[in-house]
């Protein structure tokens, strides 16, 4: 969730110096003081109202998202645009720790259970997009990988193009290992 703090506090700085900046070049009064004080006051009072608005919106839209790719929660739950792919690795000594690895230098990893063969990590978030979470589990019985990616933002188009691209470059690399 941090990064989304992050983006947070940088719409807060942007709005609250566009308001000021704004109102002071479309005045028609007299700049001084007082009015500055003024604008910037009230400037303060809607970048936190917008901000307040937009940071509510992500906490319930993006947020759950977020907060279960970095919990320990292990039951993935069901979206509606999640996409799962089956993957059998190619090689009879596939290594799950080196798999691990693979992906700790590609994506951020949010959580590892070694025991159980499970991995949860996420793509670097942009100002375009905010990512897309991965589930990963490996089955030792079935040498068999099942990968669950899903859009933070939902149903997109875009969020579509990134899971898919995200599961392709996973199955790459595994079949890479």
């Amino acid at each position: 969730m941090k990064f989304i703090q992050k983006y947070l506090v940088i719409l807060f700085f942007v709005y609250w110096i566009g308001y000021i900046a704004l109102r002071l070049i479309f005045s028609r009064a007299q700049i001084d003081d007082h009015y500055f004080v003024n604008v910037a006051f009230f400037g303060l009072i809607m970048a936190t109202l917008f901000t307040g608005a937009v940071g509510g919106g992500l906490y319930f839209s993006v947020g759950p998202r977020v907060r279960y790719i970095e919990s320990g929660d292990l039951k993935v739950p069901y979206y509606i645009d999640r996409q799962e792919k089956f993957i059998t690795p190619t090689k009879k000594d596939f290594s799950f720790s080196e798999l691990q690895s693979m992906i700790k230098k590609n994506w951020i990893l949010t959580y590892v259970d070694n025991e159980l063969n499970i991995i949860k990590f996420r793509t670097k978030d942009s100002f375009l997009h905010w990512g897309v979470g991965s589930y990963l589990e490996y089955d030792n019985s079935v040498h068999t990988i099942w990968v669950t990616s899903f859009p933070f933002t939902g149903n997109t188009p875009m969020g579509k193009r990134l899971k898919t691209e995200l599961n392709n470059q996973v199955e790459a690399l595994i079949l890479k290992a």
